[in-house]
């Protein structure tokens, strides 16, 4: 076994063992392989379809990472802001993966006026520099905005603002993939 597949394996035991309904789908057909590959733009030899590293994520998995890009939402408010998120505070959530077609276009839109970007630097985690994040607030602190990569491979992105007329939350609700908590 490589690094790669004891660390994916790793991973999927741990899973297995915490949250079992995220599993992902590992064994797929080359008929779902195939249409995976056409979403993303990829196109592959057809005997070559069958070795494609895909796995297909757990619906229950989506709520798992909405719940986590607000938490971290939640942190780096406290960080950058030293208090706590208020209690009328609402959060907005996104995630993808860098292989997905609108992954680009979405980051980029949030580099554009998030243009500091800060990189991990925990010494206790395997992590390290790993995780990269670009922060901003608005002058009267009360709308933030942040997007985080683990890896540049999976991003998690957030809209934060108090209720009331400062920020559309019922637009975020109608945008594929984007969570309002």
């Amino acid at each position: 076994m490589t690094d790669n597949e004891e660390e994916f394996a790793a991973a999927l035991q741990g899973l297995k063992n915490n949250y079992p309904e995220t599993l992902p789908t590992v064994r797929m057909t080359i008929g779902q392989k195939a249409r995976a590959l056409s979403a993303r733009g990829i196109t592959l030899p057809a005997h070559q379809i069958g070795l494609a590293p895909i796995a297909k994520l757990a619906p229950a998995a989506d709520d798992h990472f909405h719940r986590f890009a607000r938490k971290l939402a939640k942190a780096l408010f406290y960080r950058h802001l030293h208090k706590p998120v208020p209690s009328d505070f609402r959060i907005a959530t996104t995630w993808t993966t860098g292989d997905q077609p609108n992954a680009r276009e979405l980051l980029d839109a949030l580099t554009r006026f998030m243009p500091l970007l800060e990189a991990g630097s925990r010494t206790n985690v395997e992590m390290g520099d790993q995780f990269y994040y670009r922060f901003n607030v608005s002058m009267d602190q009360e709308v933030i905005a942040y997007t985080a990569s683990f890896n540049h491979r999976t991003f998690l992105s957030g809209v934060g603002a108090r209720e009331g007329p400062g920020l559309d939350f019922e637009g975020f609700c109608n945008l594929r993939n984007w969570q309002v908590r």
